[in-house]
C-alpha cells in the first residue's frame, strides 16, 4: 500500500494531441535538497507548441518560477528565447494578465537534432540546463487490426463484458537500442437530430487510454489477466501496471512485433450516434525519460511503500538542477473505428433541441 509522499504532482504539461492520459504527471520531488531549480517538460519533434515548466524546490511545496530566461539552441545555433505564458485575471476593475511558470517553445526540432535548453531565474541565482538528441522515430506502424472480444481481464474495465482488441504491428529501428511509448487517442463525434429544426448537431469528445496487461512487451515479460491469482505469490514486477505505456526493444530488436492492447471503444462503436477515429501513436523517447516513466509506474503502483522502500529518486536529465525533459518523435497510424449511422439517429425517439456546445450543424441527409 503506497504511503503519502511529499512529491507534488503538477498540472498537465502537454497539448491534447501530444499526450495520452498516461503521461501527463511529472512530479516535483520535495525530498530533494532545498532551492534546486526544476525543469519539467515535453519536446515533440516538429511541434511549434512545446512547453516546459519551472519550479524551485521549497520546504513544503515547489515555488513557481515566472521570471526566468529560457533559451533554446539547436545543433549549436541559438533559435529563440521561450515566451512566458500568461493567465487572464478578472477583477472588479477589469481584465489583467499575470505570468505563469510555463514557457512556450515554438522552434520546431527534427529527429537527430541536438537540442539544448537553458533556464536561468530572473535574478541570475539559479541556472539549469538540458541537452539531448531528439530520437529517430520508429521504423513503422505497419498495421492495426481491431476486433470486439470478451473481456479477458478480472480487474480492468470490469463493467464492460466486451472490449475492443487492438493488434498493432510495429517495426523496430535496426541496430540500435530504442525506447518507445504507446498512446491511443480516440476522437469521437456524437450526432443528435433536431426534429423541430430538421438538422443534425455534432458534439466532439476525446477518449484516451488502454490496458496492455497481457502483452509480453508492455509487461516486460510478465503478462497477466489482472487477477491476484496469476501466481501464488504476486510478482513484484507483474503487479506494477505500465500505465505510461513505455517499453524498449529488447524483446523484438531489429524486427517486427504485434502488440495487443484493449479498451472499451466497442461500447461507443455499437451506438449509431458516433463517428470515431483512433490515432495509434508510437513515440520514440530519450532513454532517461524511459527510466523516468518506469519509476513513475512503480511510484503510482500499490507495490510502492515509502516506509519500506525509502524515498524514491526519479531519474533526471537536467544538469545543475533536477526534473525531466522528454524528447520524442512519433510514428502513427489513423484508423476509422465507426461511422455514425445518421438514418438511425434520425429515427431515435424524442424531439431534440440543439445545445450551445455543439461544434457544427449538419443539414439533413449529410
Amino acid at each position: 500500500m503506497k504511503t503519502k509522499h511529499t512529491t507534488l504532482y503538477i498540472a498537465t504539461l502537454l497539448a491534447s494531441l501530444l499526450m495520452t492520459s498516461c503521461t501527463n504527471d511529472l512530479p516535483v520531488d520535495q525530498n530533494a535538497e532545498k532551492d534546486v531549480l526544476v525543469m519539467n517538460g515535453y519536446i515533440a519533434a516538429d511541434s511549434t507548441n512545446n512547453t516546459i515548466k519551472l519550479f524551485l524546490t521549497g520546504n513544503q511545496h515547489p515555488i513557481d518560477i515566472k521570471d526566468a530566461i529560457v533559451t533554446i539552441n539547436v545543433n549549436g545555433e541559438f533559435k529563440e528565447t521561450a515566451k512566458t505564458q500568461t493567465n487572464t485575471i478578472f477583477t472588479p476593475d477589469g481584465e489583467t494578465t499575470e505570468p505563469t511558470n510555463t514557457y512556450l517553445i515554438q522552434t520546431p526540432v527534427k529527429a537527430g537534432d541536438v537540442v539544448r535548453i537553458d533556464a536561468q531565474t530572473g535574478d541570475g541565482k539559479y541556472h539549469a540546463w538540458v541537452e539531448e538528441t531528439v530520437p529517430q522515430p520508429m521504423e513503422a506502424v505497419e498495421k492495426v487490426d481491431t476486433s470486439t472480444v470478451t473481456n479477458p481481464f478480472s480487474s480492468d474495465y470490469t463493467s464492460y463484458p466486451k472490449l475492443t482488441c487492438f493488434k498493432i504491428t510495429i517495426k523496430d529501428r535496426p541496430n540500435e537500442s530504442n525506447f518507445y511509448q504507446l498512446a491511443i487517442d480516440e476522437y469521437l463525434m456524437y450526432y443528435l437530430y433536431s426534429l423541430q429544426q430538421d438538422i443534425f448537431y455534432a458534439y466532439p469528445n476525446t477518449l484516451t487510454g488502454y490496458t496492455g496487461r497481457n502483452d509480453a512487451v508492455l509487461t516486460d515479460g510478465n503478462p497477466s489477466s489482472g487477477s491476484e491469482d496469476d501466481d501464488g505469490i504476486i510478482s513484484y514486477t507483474q503487479s506494477v501496471e505500465n500505465r505510461y505505456g513505455v517499453f524498449d526493444d529488447a524483446r523484438f530488436a531489429n524486427s517486427s512485433y504485434t502488440m495487443t492492447v484493449y479498451n472499451n471503444s466497442c461500447y461507443y462503436t455499437r451506438q449509431p450516434n458516433y463517428t470515431i477515429d483512433a490515432y495509434i501513436r508510437l513515440r520514440s523517447i530519450n532513454e532517461t525519460a524511459f527510466h523516468y516513466f518506469k519509476a513513475l509506474n512503480l511510484y503510482k503502483s500499490d507495490n510502492y511503500d515509502e516506509t519500506l522502500s525509502g524515498s524514491m529518486k526519479f531519474p533526471s536529465n537536467v544538469h545543475d538542477g533536477t526534473g525531466i525533459i522528454v524528447f520524442s518523435s512519433e510514428a502513427n497510424k489513423v484508423i476509422r473505428l465507426s461511422n455514425a449511422r445518421l438514418d438511425e439517429v434520425k429515427k431515435q425517439d424524442g424531439n431534440y433541441y440543439g445545445r450551445a456546445n455543439s461544434v457544427g450543424i449538419l443539414p439533413k441527409g449529410k
